[in-house]
C-alpha cells in the first residue's frame, strides 16, 4: 500500500512569507490550467502576489513588485494592525490557507515561495519536507511540466529559478547526492544553458552554472572530469570563466596545455566566438604573468596568431591580448611581435575595433597606432 504523506502537497518555503526585495512564487498543478482556471486562482491569491502573473501549461507563476514594502502587506487581504514581525507571519498564514482553497478546486502539485526567514520566523517542517524530497518528488514533477512544453526555446527562464533554489537550498543543508543525481542534473540544465546562452538574460546563465559549479565541486578531481567532458563546450567555458580560469591550471600554477588544447580540439565555425571568450578570460588571468608559465605565454601566442579572425577578434579579446604582449618578455617579444601585427591587421579591417578606445590605449602602451 503507497505511504500517504501528511502534505497535501510540496510546498517550498512554507514557514516564512519575509521577503528583503520581491516574492517570487510558483504553483505546479497536476493538470493544464485553462483561463477560467487562472481567473480563479487569480481571486484568490492576495495582493502582492498578483501585481504581474505568467502562465504556461501546468505551471503559473506570480511576480510581486521590487519596491512593494510593508504597508503593502496590510492590503494583501482582511485588514490586519500589527508590528512587523506578526504582519509578515499573518501573510503567510493568509497565503497558506488560500493555497488550500485553491487546492480544493485545483489539484496542486508543488509550490514554490522565495523567502528569508526573519524577524524570529523559520522554514516549517513542510518545508524541509519537500526539500527531502527534490530528487523523487519535486523532479519528476518539473520534468513533465518542463516536457509539456512543445519547444524547449519557449520554457519560461524562471522555470528553472525554481529548481535553482531547490538545489541551492538542497546542498546548503547537506542532503546526500549520489552519482545518478548528479547525472540528472547535469542532463537537465546543460542543454537549457546551452539553448538560451545568446538569450537569456545573463543573470540566469550565470545562475545555471553557479548551480552546476555547486553539484560537480561536491564530486572527486576524477568523477568532476567525467561529468565535465561531457558537458557541451559553451556550458563547460562559462564554468571555467566563472571560476577564474582555475580549471586550466595545474597545483603548481602553471598552465595546463592539455586541457587547453582538449577544449580547443575540432572546434565548430560557430563555437569561434565561445574559445575567443575563453581566451580573453584567461590571457588576462594573474597567474598568466609567473615567470613559470612563460613557455606557455608563447604556446598561447602561437595559438591565437592561427586563430583570430576578422569574425572571432572580440573588443576583450584584443585589449587582452594587447596588454599581454606589452608584458612580453625579451625571449617572448619575437612572438609576441607577429601576435601584434596580426591583431593590428584585423583591427584595420573592423570599424568597431579601430574605434575602441581601450583598444587605442592599448596600442598606445605599444607605441604603435590602430591605423
Amino acid at each position: 500500500m503507497k505511504r500517504q504523506s501528511k502534505y497535501p502537497f510540496l510546498y517550498y518555503g512554507h514557514g516564512s512569507a519575509y521577503a528583503n526585495k520581491s516574492i517570487f512564487c510558483s504553483i505546479i498543478f497536476k493538470d493544464k490550467l485553462t483561463i477560467k482556471d487562472i481567473a480563479f486562482i487569480k481571486r484568490n491569491l492576495p495582493n502582492p502576489l498578483i501585481e504581474r502573473i505568467s502562465h504556461h501549461n501546468n505551471c503559473v507563476m506570480f511576480y510581486s513588485s521590487d519596491t512593494y514594502d510593508v504597508d503593502a502587506l496590510r492590503y494583501s487581504g482582511k485588514k490586519f494592525d500589527g508590528n512587523e514581525y506578526e504582519l509578515w507571519n499573518e501573510f503567510e498564514n493568509i497565503i497558506e490557507l488560500k493555497l488550500l482553497k485553491i487546492h480544493k478546486q485545483l489539484s496542486i502539485i508543488s509550490v514554490y515561495k522565495t523567502s528569508v526567514p526573519n524577524y524570529g520566523s523559520s522554514f516549517s517542517l513542510w518545508h524541509y519536507y519537500s526539500l527531502e524530497n527534490l530528487f523523487n518528488l519535486f523532479l519528476p514533477v518539473f520534468k513533465k511540466s518542463i516536457d509539456l512544453n512543445d519547444n524547449r526555446d519557449t520554457v519560461n527562464e524562471d522555470y528553472f529559478y525554481m529548481l535553482f533554489g531547490y538545489i541551492t537550498s538542497y546542498l546548503d543543508n547537506k542532503y546526500p547526492l549520489t552519482k545518478r543525481n548528479t547525472s540528472e542534473i547535469c542532463n537537465l540544465i546543460s542543454p537549457i544553458i546551452s539553448l538560451k546562452i545568446d538569450k537569456a538574460d545573463k543573470y540566469f546563465i550565470y545562475s545555471s552554472i553557479t548551480v552546476l559549479n555547486k553539484i560537480l565541486s561536491n564530486l572527486s578531481k576524477a568523477e568532476y572530469g567525467k561529468y565535465f567532458v561531457k558537458l557541451p563546450l559553451a556550458v563547460k567555458v562559462k564554468m571555467i570563466i566563472q571560476d577564474n580560469c582555475s580549471y586550466l591550471f595545474n597545483a603548481d600554477s602553471t598552465l595546463d596545455t592539455f586541457k587547453l588544447e582538449g577544449l580547443c580540439l575540432d572546434i565548430e565555425p560557430n563555437e569561434e566566438a565561445i574559445i575567443a571568450d575563453l581566451f580573453s578570460e584567461l590571457i588576462a588571468c594573474d597567474k598568466m604573468q609567473l615567470r613559470k608559465n612563460s613557455l606557455h605565454k608563447k604556446f598561447i601566442f602561437t595559438y591565437l596568431i592561427n586563430f583570430i579572425n576578422t569574425g572571432n577578434l572580440s573588443e576583450s579579446l584584443a585589449v587582452n591580448i594587447l596588454y599581454l604582449c606589452s608584458k612580453a618578455n625579451k625571449p617572448e617579444q619575437k612572438i609576441a611581435d607577429t601576435l601584434i601585427s596580426r591583431v593590428k591587421e584585423i583591427i584595420r579591417q573592423r570599424a568597431d575595433l579601430q574605434n575602441s578606445k581601450y583598444i587605442n590605449d592599448n596600442l598606445s602602451l605599444l607605441g604603435v597606432k590602430s591605423k
